[in-house]
């Protein structure tokens, strides 16, 4: 055999194999698809089945998450409530010392303008005092100035007696003798 047979022999079979390969292929690929086809739906009832188990413990999962959130909620407005309305208690309660605290900032004013006229008056009244106090003071020296003149002039009194009762006795008797002589 020449080489061109076996070249053409070559060429036959390669051709003779490709039209087997294209006769077989289309249904080797349908029976591959066939398979693969039953086995995703083999599959796919064991995948829903497992699904609908986790979608069912997501939900029990979401169901227990809910009530607890729920509870925790009920809970976080209770304590809302209460803290709400011991706030409301307090602000109540600094708005009524706020008041009395401003209350007691007018009485203290008042209070402090009582003091600065008392103050005032105190002072007028030191001034008034020390002023009559001079003035008894300047009174008393009168007084005793005068006491003094009092007694020296009663002591120049009570000389000038005792010289006119001594001396004067026999005066007065001469006079009022005389007198008495004329009358009669």
């Amino acid at each position: 055999m020449s080489t061109t047979e076996s070249l053409m022999l070559v060429a036959l079979g390669a051709t003779l194999a490709l039209i087997a390969v294209v006769l077989f292929s289309r249904g080797m690929w349908e029976a591959a698809l066939y398979v693969m086809r039953k086995r995703r739906e083999n599959e796919i009832p064991a995948k829903i089945i497992a699904l609908e188990v986790e979608r069912d413990k997501l939900r029990a999962e979401h169901a227990s998450m809910a009530v607890t959130m729920e509870t925790t909620i009920a809970d976080v407005k209770s304590r809302m409530a209460e803290q709400s309305a011991e706030v409301s208690r307090h602000r109540n309660k600094m708005l009524g010392l706020t008041e009395d605290v401003l209350d007691r900032d007018k009485q203290l004013e008042a209070r402090g303008r009582d003091i600065a006229d008392l103050t005032t008056r105190v002072s007028e009244l030191d001034a008034l005092s020390i002023a009559r106090a001079m003035a008894i003071k300047d009174l008393d020296q009168q007084l005793n100035a005068r006491q003094d003149e009092i007694k020296r002039l009663t002591l120049s009194n009570a000389e000038l007696l005792n010289r006119f009762c001594f001396c004067g006795q026999s005066n007065y008797q001469k006079q009022h003798r005389i007198r008495v002589g004329r009358r009669s």
